[in-house]
């Protein structure tokens, strides 16, 4: 895997992988763990986590967040958000990511309710009018780099241009969530093909380095 989200998400992995990896530098900025609601909600209603107290509110979420994978980090650090927040009697609903999105699509069609657990960068923001819950406690973390990482020797076995171009290869954050969207509608050689199409300056520099 190229990618590590640093310096929070991926600590524990970057901490065992130490002297055994290196850094070529941050591939996107501003990734980030939340809960989000359709833009649809009130947010004098519900702009923050800790709004979420309210037993109104409660009510008419039914008392449910719906979530991902429970192994998953972004699963372990809402458990985390729930008793910081003191969210007693809420559920956090484990599902796969798929079942997710499906529960978010189906809320916006319905223009409902929903509170789930998301992440950026997603194909979800290119989609839909989303927003995250503030969390002003920071209990789901802080907007993080992403960075491309190879093993150590990695810059020794292959020629520079190669460890050049990995350097180089950076995605503004939005143009990665809309490359998602091609991927999860069409194909992964769609999206590829499109952003291609869409960004050829920038892919030519990450190649050669000429601006």
């Amino acid at each position: 895997m190229l990618m590590a989200w640093l310096p929070v998400t991926h600590a524990d992995y970057y901490a065992k992988a130490a002297g055994r990896v290196v850094d070529l530098g941050p591939l996107y900025t501003g990734a980030r763990l939340g809960w989000v609601v359709p833009a649809s909600v009130p947010r004098e209603q519900l702009a923050s986590i800790a709004d979420l107290r309210d037993p109104a509110v409660r009510e008419r979420l039914g008392g449910r967040i719906q979530g991902i994978d429970p192994g998953s980090g972004l699963m372990r650090v809402s458990r985390r958000a729930l008793r910081a927040y003191g969210l007693k009697g809420w559920e956090l609903v484990p599902a796969s990511a798929a079942a997710m999105t499906a529960a978010l699509d189906r809320a916006v069609r319905r223009d409902e309710w929903i509170v789930a657990t998301a992440w950026s960068p997603h194909w979800i923001f290119a989609r839909y009018d989303l927003r995250y819950l503030d969390d002003p406690l920071g209990a789901l973390g802080h907007r993080e780099q992403v960075h491309a990482l190879a093993r150590a020797g990695f810059d020794r076995d292959f020629p520079p241009r190669v460890t050049d171009f990995l350097s180089r290869l950076f995605v503004p954050l939005p143009e990665v969530e809309q490359a998602l969207l091609v991927a999860s509608e069409q194909s992964v050689d769609a999206a590829v093909d499109d952003y291609l199409a869409r960004h050829a300056a920038r892919v030519d520099y990450w190649v050669t380095g000429k601006p």
